[in-house]
C-alpha cells in the first residue's frame, strides 16, 4: 500500500486527528476506535439518518434481507446482468482522461470496477455492505476498503484527485447531502466520474421482459416491486442533483450514440467541481 491513510481520512465522529495502524484506526480527540476485518475498515460512522416511511415495502424488506446472496447470484461471470454492467463501465472508463492519485471508487460493490483501474495501490473503495466489500477484498488486494457511507465526513476536504461513483448514485436516499459530500471531497483541480441507468424504455423493457421474472422467481418476492423503492433516484433527478455541485465536462450514453433516455441503458459523466 502506497498511500498514507492519515492524509486523507479523518475521525467520522469529530472530524478530527487520527492515527492508522495495521489494524486500527484511533482518533485522537474522541478516543473512537475502528477496527479491520477481512481486510475492510468496518463500521465508519454513516450521516446517521433514518429511512423514511417510504422504504416500508414488503418486497424491499425481503430484497435487503437476502441482499448478500443476491449480489452473489448477479455478480456471477455467467449472469447476462453481470455482464452487461461490465460493458457499462467499460463504456464510462473511455471517459477517464487521465488517472491522477489517490482514486476514490464510491460503492465499490464486489470490486468489478477495479479491474478497470491501473494502479490499485492508489485507490481507496467504499461500500456500505461488508459482505461484497470481503468479497473486493478477496479479488483485489491492494486497495484500502471502508465500510462508510460517503457522507460520513470520513474523508478530508478536497482529498481526491479521482473519484469514480458507478451505479450508485441511483440508490441513495440522501442524494443531495450524498453529492454535495461528493463534491466536498473533491479537489478542485480533479474530475469525478458517474455512471447511472436510465431505466427508461429500453431499460425499462429489458428489466420486465429477462430481470424482473428472473429474480422474482430465483428469490420469491416481486423484484420489479422492490426496485421502485431499491432505484429510488430517477437519471433526472440524478443529473439536477450533480448539475448544483459539479459542471458536465461530457456526458454520453450507452449503447445509442445519443444520450436521450429511451435509447440507452445508462448515461456516463465526467464532471468537474464548482468552485
Amino acid at each position: 500500500m502506497t498511500l498514507k491513510l492519515d492524509k486523507y481520512i479523518q475521525c467520522p465522529k469529530c472530524q478530527r486527528l487520527v492515527t492508522v495502524d495495521t489494524l486500527k484506526i484511533s482518533c485522537f480527540s474522541c478516543g473512537e476506535l475502528f477496527f479491520k476485518q477481512n481486510g475492510v475498515w468496518k463500521d465508519l460512522e454513516g450521516t446517521g439518518q433514518t429511512l423514511p416511511p417510504f422504504y416500508r415495502n414488503a418486497n424491499w424488506e425481503k430484497y435487503q434481507k437476502n441482499q448478500s446472496v443476491f449480489h452473489r447470484r448477479y455478480y456471477c461471470e455467467s449472469n447476462v446482468s453481470s455482464r452487461l454492467e461490465y460493458l457499462f463501465k467499460k463504456n464510462v472508463i473511455g471517459l477517464v482522461d487521465r488517472w491522477v492519485k489517490p482514486v476514490l471508487d464510491f460503492g465499490c460493490g464486489n470490486g468489478m470496477d477495479l479491474e478497470f483501474f491501473p494502479h490499485l495501490d492508489d485507490v481507496i473503495a467504499v461500500d456500505l455492505h461488508f459482505d461484497t466489500l470481503c468479497q473486493a477484498a478477496r479479488r483485489h488486494k491492494k486497495p484500502v476498503y471502508f465500510q462508510s457511507d460517503i457522507a460520513s465526513s470520513m474523508f478530508k476536504l478536497s482529498s481526491f484527485q479521482t473519484i469514480l461513483a458507478f451505479d450508485v448514485l441511483e440508490h441513495v436516499f440522501a442524494l443531495d447531502l450524498t453529492v454535495q459530500s461528493l463534491a466536498n471531497i473533491l479537489h478542485p483541480e480533479g474530475f469525478m466520474y458517474v455512471l447511472i441507468p436510465t431505466e427508461g424504455g429500453l431499460a425499462s423493457f429489458c428489466r420486465k421482459i429477462y430481470t424482473a421474472p428472473k429474480y422474482s422467481k430465483m428469490f420469491g418476492y416481486d423484484y420489479a416491486d422492490a426496485m421502485k423503492y431499491e432505484h429510488c433516484n430517477s437519471c433526472f433527478a440524478v443529473e439536477d442533483a450533480l448539475k448544483k455541485w459539479f459542471i458536465i465536462d461530457e456526458k454520453k450514453g450507452w449503447p445509442s450514440p445519443t444520450t436521450d433516455s429511451l435509447t440507452n441503458l445508462v448515461w456516463a459523466y465526467r464532471l468537474r467541481k464548482r468552485v
